[in-house]
């Protein structure tokens, strides 16, 4: 999502993990300067989604929660269809 990107090198850096090298934010590094990552500790999880968003827009992100809702559909879904098929 390009509006996570957009967000500036303070608000990503929200995400650190202490102790956790490469889990949350990975950016800025000399040797790699074109690399950068957001990991989501948790990100299975309702609370880790939510700890995350609350970092990353302490004012919220209804286009996130969306995006979300729907990753959540397609997991039911496949669910679904693998027990189903038996996949």
């Amino acid at each position: 999502m390009k509006e996570l990107f957009d967000l500036s090198a303070e608000t990503k850096q929200r995400n650190i993990y202490e102790g956790m090298p490469l889990k949350g934010y990975v950016g800025q590094r000399p040797h790699i300067p074109l690399h950068e990552g957001l990991g989501i500790d948790e990100g299975t999880t309702l609370e880790g989604i939510q700890n995350f968003a609350q970092k990353m827009w302490p004012n919220g992100n209804d286009q996130f929660w969306y995006i979300y809702n729907l990753l959540l559909i397609i997991k039911y879904i496949t669910y679904f269809i693998r027990n189903v098929y038996q996949f």
